[in-house]
């Protein structure tokens, strides 16, 4: 389960290094070779709200395996010299399978957890799509660079395809056909997911600045050594691992803190500093600045989901359905956006821009964690973050 969660992000974030490349190789401009990512990611954006549906009628394992199958047949035509327009279309179709393979994996591991182990199994699932992201944009790139990037995508195609054949549906217990509460049909109104507002409008602003910062780092690295390295460019990304600790360390740094509140502003002050700094016209220093770039915004994203699981109260799967939808959605603006800027004002201005979406962010959790409010919100987070989350008041 674990290595498809991490094959199947491998495809969605491996053409990213690789962008100045493909911009070259197409004749086309950055903002343009940036929707190879944007294309890929939209269908993330409405997945979540209708994937439990298809639980309902079809077994997860049969789900992740045809899935699988079709991501892997769609990455072994990457491997191919497609025009442009298709090898958008291609982009779209693995899009398309990757939110099917991810909720399929956190089904069963969700259903595999109802003994006890869920929270542990969770953990890792996080920690095998930051590993999976890491990974593809690495290897992409180092593939590129002593070999060809065209036998990268045919031998992952071919791994994905060889991995869904390992996957037996027909071996399942009869239980796993039910639908986990965490990615069920979205239940609740509306109305119960407002308060939560604030968060989605922070993490839409969050997801969108670290989409473009990564996303045009490529043509950054471009800019400030003068030639194209797709092997620098996925060495690049290596602060991305840094996720790993923050994510399963989310319940420490609250307990530290004494508030959830405290993390989600202190990590979004960080993410903000850190991207500030960005400005300077040094790669090694672009290099360091992406551990405590990736580490802060995984910490507000993991402890953001928990706030909103216990802001939503009996609406859960609804809210839980709209956080995803509102992190992606940042991420599909982010892919594209920030690229026409970029092309227009160069790095320093898109960063300049970016800081201004951030500062937006940081605004409404300031007033979800404003001081003094009575709601069961500002309570502590007992059994969301995992032991020693912490006892104190959001604030």
């Amino acid at each position: 389960m674990l290595v498809a969660a991490a094959l199947s992000v491998f495809v969605l974030y491996a053409p990213q290094p690789l962008l100045p490349f493909f911009a070259e190789l197409y004749g086309v401009s950055e903002s343009e070779a940036a929707l190879l990512m944007a294309v890929t990611m939209l269908p993330l954006a409405a997945a979540p709200l209708s994937c439990g549906y298809l639980f309902r009628f079809v077994t997860v394992l049969r789900v992740l395996r045809a899935s699988l199958l079709t991501l892997g047949s769609l990455t072994l035509l990457m491997g191919l010299d497609l025009p442009f327009a298709q090898l958008l279309l291609v982009r779209f179709g693995q899009g398309l399978c990757i939110p099917a393979a991810l909720t399929a994996v956190m089904a069963h591991l969700a259903a595999a957890g109802r003994g006890g182990t869920l929270q542990r199994g969770m953990s890792m699932y996080v920690a095998a799509t930051i590993v999976g992201g890491f990974l593809g944009r690495l290897l992409a790139g180092l593939t590129s660079a002593v070999v060809d990037w065209h036998f990268f995508y045919l031998l992952l195609g071919a791994g994905i395809i060889g991995g869904s054949l390992v996957i037996r549906p027909e071996k399942v217990e009869r239980g796993t056909r039910d639908t986990p509460p965490s990615v069920g049909v979205p239940a609740g109104t509306l109305r119960d997911v407002v308060p939560c507002l604030p968060v989605y409008l922070s993490v839409f602003c969050l997801f969108f600045v670290f989409c473009g910062s990564l996303n045009y780092l490529p043509f950054r690295v471009v800019e400030l050594t003068g030639f194209r390295s797709d092997l620098l460019a996925g060495v690049m990304y290596g602060g991305y691992l840094t996720g790993i600790g923050t994510a399963m360390g989310a319940g420490r740094f609250i307990r530290l803190a004494g508030s959830a509140g405290r993390v989600m502003i202190s990590g979004y002050l960080l993410f903000l500093l850190v991207l500030a700094a960005m400005l300077l016209p040094w790669t090694g220093g672009l290099f360091a600045l992406l551990f405590p770039f990736c580490g802060a915004m995984f910490l507000v994203h993991t402890v953001a989901t928990a706030v909103v699981n216990r802001t939503a109260g009996d609406s859960l799967n609804l809210a839980s359905g709209v956080y995803v939808s509102s992190y992606y959605s940042g991420g599909v603006a982010g892919m594209y956006v920030p690229g026409l800027v970029f092309e227009r004002y160069g790095w320093e201005g898109m960063i300049v821009g970016m800081l201004g979406v951030c500062i937006a962010g940081l605004l409404p959790l300031l007033v979800f964690f404003r001081p003094g409010q009575d709601s069961d919100r500002e309570k502590s987070l007992p059994g969301r973050m995992g032991k020693g989350s912490g006892s104190g008041r959001l604030q």
